[in-house]
């Protein structure tokens, strides 16, 4: 490889106390090496940490950005064929390697899984944001620098956190009993499926290869909780910590290619679940609560008064764009083979009350302002009721 690099497991942990409590703001924090999390084991994969000034430790993915360093995350792309069965029929197939049904590439056997390997989650693309450029870089790494870039103490121009993509991973099978799937309404060809099944497999499936963090890929399929005829809580991805049979903190992420007219198209979705592993790989990096994305009933928090349903308290930097419209969240990456769509997410800035930002060009989300929204930190939230 063109960078020096380091193996995920070929290093000594450098341990720090990782708190879940309290409210996280920047202010003097002092970035340190290592994670440890009270509520997961030690993982093999390299940690950073922020101390903040309320005494709150936020993990991050990767090794110290305190010098130049390389990371390497090795990730296989692992597509899952879903078999929908029907009461009254044939079952219906989703299958991630047969050639894609809308082809945007010049390439017309290709499918998801081809699309999605040369796609700027592995391959590197030359990011320029405002007047910055962040370097040659996959598209997670870049999220983190650009979420990092003037934090004091750090040094994040020769510092990088790789994907390693296994791009030769078996296809697995999933097969989802009828009653439990239902078609996407409005959106392409695809499909919902339980949640819980879904779920269930996608672990069961990362337990096989623990000391790697496998991506799994889907087509046209999305999860819902609760019954088909009732759905809550639909989603196209996932990124999930779990703890290993030896001991050990793992991680997968799970997402779906997704075919136009879909909002989150081609691997938008999942460029959303990469960024929020990297930011909160334990999805325990708790800030100062603020009003959930997609729970607005009126107005938004640039154009009081507003109300919203709920409140969030995660550092997870897709959520917080995500009700959004889609011109507003996509940022096209033209390429060679087609032009891809990743998510303008929110910097950890806006989740740790900087002000001002420490983020790049001090900024809010990858794009700066969105409307009135994204100028200054996160809203506060007051529970409502």
């Amino acid at each position: 490889m063109k960078r020096a690099t380091l193996l995920m497991g070929l290093f000594a942990m450098l341990v720090a106390v990782c708190g879940t409590c309290g409210t996280a703001r920047a202010g003097d924090g002092t970035p340190i090496p290592g994670c440890f999390n009270p509520l997961y084991p030690p993982s093999l994969i390299p940690m950073w940490s922020i101390v903040t000034d309320t005494g709150t430790t936020e993990c991050f993915v990767g090794l110290l950005p305190a010098a130049a360093s390389t990371t390497v995350v090795l990730t296989p792309l692992i597509p899952v064929i879903v078999i929908l069965d029907n009461s009254d029929g044939p079952p219906t197939v989703s299958d991630p390697t047969k050639p894609l049904h809308i082809n945007p590439t010049k390439h017309p056997s290709w499918s998801a899984f081809d699309v999605t390997a040369a796609s700027p989650i592995f391959a590197t693309h030359d990011y320029t944001l405002g007047r910055t450029n962040l370097g040659t870089l996959q598209y997670g790494e870049m999220t983190e620098r650009a979420s990092f870039w003037k934090f004091p103490g750090l040094k994040l121009d020769k510092w990088f956190v790789e994907l390693g993509l296994w791009p030769f991973s078996p296809a697995v099978t999933l097969e989802v009993p009828s009653g439990k799937w239902g078609l996407m309404n409005g959106e392409a060809d695809g499909y919902w499926v339980d949640a819980t099944i879904m779920g269930n497999f996608l672990v069961a499936q990362a337990s096989k290869t623990p000391d790697v963090l496998p991506i799994f890929l889907t087509y046209n399929i999305g999860t819902y909780e609760g019954t088909i005829q009732k759905p809550s809580n639909l989603t196209l991805g996932d990124h999930e910590p779990y703890v290993t049979p030896n001991g050990l903190t793992s991680f997968y992420i799970w997402s779906s290619y997704m075919d136009p007219p879909n909002s989150r198209v081609d691997v938008l979705g999942l460029s959303h679940e990469v960024a929020e592993f990297l930011h909160d790989p334990f999805l325990t990096n708790h800030v100062r609560s603020y009003p959930a994305p997609g729970t607005f009933l009126n107005g938004k928090p640039w154009d009081p008064p507003y109300s919203y349903t709920q409140c969030a308290e995660l550092l997870e930097v897709g959520d917080a764009t995500a009700d959004r419209k889609d011109s507003e969240i996509q940022i096209p990456i033209d390429t060679s083979i087609m032009t891809y769509h990743v998510q303008n997410v929110a910097t950890a800035s806006w989740f740790m009350q900087a002000s001002p930002s420490f983020s790049v060009n001090g900024w809010y989300t990858l794009r700066g302002k969105i409307d009135g929204e994204f100028g200054e930190t996160a809203p506060l939230c007051i529970p409502p009721g």
